[in-house]
């Protein structure tokens, strides 16, 4: 594309960027994750390290997620898929894979990678892709936050 198209393409996404918001039922699930004790948050995004904090502090994630809890690829040096992304967050936080769960929207980045990593991955499939060949770690194929909200309450 031309330069003149690449700018006009860069200040529409920083505008909108700026004006994401996180739905009821999103906000009901991290509301619901962050009063039960026994359930950690966290994230794992690809990205540019400014770009990325300031979409988290847009959504303001840190009403429910810890700076500590949350980890940029940008900061990393790997992306998901990479499992190596995975295994740098495990090994911080000293978890146990067999239980942990990674929920994301992308097959490719996020259930993918996960799998790789040993982890369950919960696979938040809104636009109804096309199933691939599951793999072994992939626990559920979810359709909607409200399903998915009714999923995490009955772990």
């Amino acid at each position: 594309i031309s330069d003149e198209k690449a700018i006009l393409f860069q200040r529409t996404y920083e505008k909108f960027q700026k004006q994401i918001s996180l739905s009821k039922e999103i906000k009901d699930i991290l509301d619901y994750c962050s009063n039960h004790n026994n359930i950690d948050i966290g994230i794992i995004t690809n990205g540019e390290i400014d770009r990325q904090w300031n979409k988290i502090k847009t959504l303001e994630l840190s009403r429910w997620i810890t700076k500590e809890m949350i980890f940029i690829s940008g900061e990393i040096g790997y992306s998901k898929p990479n499992k190596k992304i995975f295994e740098f967050v495990e090994n911080k936080l000293n978890m146990n894979k067999d239980d942990t769960y990674f929920i994301g929207d992308s097959y490719t980045n996020d259930v993918i990678g996960s799998c790789n990593a040993g982890w369950k991955s919960i696979w938040l499939n809104k636009r109804k892709v096309k199933e691939p060949d599951k793999l072994n770690n992939l626990k559920k194929i979810i359709y909607s936050e409200k399903e998915l909200l009714r999923y995490i309450k009955n772990l």
